[in-house]
């Protein structure tokens, strides 16, 4: 008779427990938003930055995103401070210098009604492209293997990002048209991975660190007569750890195929991923990279 008494009692503090929560409203207009920072850069390449105010989930789901515009971007390399960036739309900040290997660049980040941001990175030694070998192959659509051998530099910690395209022609003398190459692969660096597939083909050297490697994929040659270019372009881009980090944590929340990724979050479907960032102060990512860059002629069909 006790035990049903404690039972009783039980239900009836747990029913007083649901009968007085209160609903609790989260207003997300009082939370102090951050600037968000992107900026990848490259030698030969002016420096660019983009700009926007931290965005809610519901600003989000509506692609609502606002740009800030009144900021100063101060940069910096190797602690001294060497240009201030221009603004010029949507968010859009430029240098006017190109930046190098081997100079750490530091940027400082000031706008009226926001915490300073600041970020750190530089561009990593470049890694020669050694050979390109190109083999007919029986896929009906992967009409060609292509192997790429380099030599991965010793006792350090590199991390690369796989990139092929086919040079359509110069419109002007500032502008390349380039169409992407559609690739696939199952190299062991990289894993199971194709193109348009939203996720980014990055690996590290975590298995042959200090040797020669020999990164195999497949090829397409476009069909379409009015995009087939007989020159394809291969990049070998060494990127910087930073980059590297926040590329595998997009990977890791990116679904393969253009799935409603948002819609997924609402559902309760996934686990929210925290996005690497190294931005003091607010979010967003500032790294570098160096490119190894090249090319096959392809005699067609």
């Amino acid at each position: 008779m006790m035990k049903i008494l404690k039972y009783i009692s039980g239900l009836i503090t747990f029913s007083l427990l649901i009968t007085c929560t209160k609903p609790y409203t989260i207003n997300f207009d009082d939370i102090d938003k951050r600037i968000v920072l992107n900026s990848f850069f490259f030698p030969d390449s002016l420096m660019k930055f983009n700009l926007t105010e931290e965005a809610n989930i519901i600003d989000g789901a509506n692609l609502d995103f606002k740009f800030i515009e009144n900021a100063e971007i101060i940069i910096y390399g190797n602690n001294q401070i060497i240009d201030t960036a221009h603004y010029k739309s949507a968010g859009n900040y430029y240098s006017d210098f190109k930046p190098k290997e081997s100079i750490r660049y530091k940027i400082e980040v000031n706008a009226p009604g926001y915490d300073q941001v600041t970020a750190e990175d530089q561009i990593p030694t470049i890694v020669p492209i050694d050979t390109i070998k190109i083999m007919e192959n029986d896929n009906e659509f992967y009409d060609y293997t292509v192997k790429i051998t380099f030599d991965d530099p010793d006792n350090e910690e590199n991390f690369y990002y796989l990139y092929a395209a086919w040079k359509m022609g110069e419109q002007s003398e500032n502008y390349i048209w380039w169409s992407e190459a559609n690739i696939k692969t199952e190299d062991p660096a990289i894993g199971e991975w194709i193109s348009f597939s939203f996720k980014a083909p990055i690996f590290s050297d975590e298995l042959f660190n200090g040797k020669k490697y020999e990164l195999t994929f497949d090829l397409n040659y476009p069909s379409n007569i009015r995009y087939k270019s007989n020159n394809c372009y291969f990049d070998l881009r060494s990127i910087s750890k930073n980059m590297y980090l926040y590329l595998k944590s997009y990977n890791q929340q990116t679904p393969k195929y253009g799935d409603d990724l948002m819609e997924y979050f609402l559902q309760g479907l996934m686990q929210p991923i925290p996005v690497y960032s190294n931005v003091e102060g607010g979010l967003g990512i500032f790294a570098g990279y160096a490119i190894a860059q090249d090319s096959v002629y392809f005699e067609g069909y």
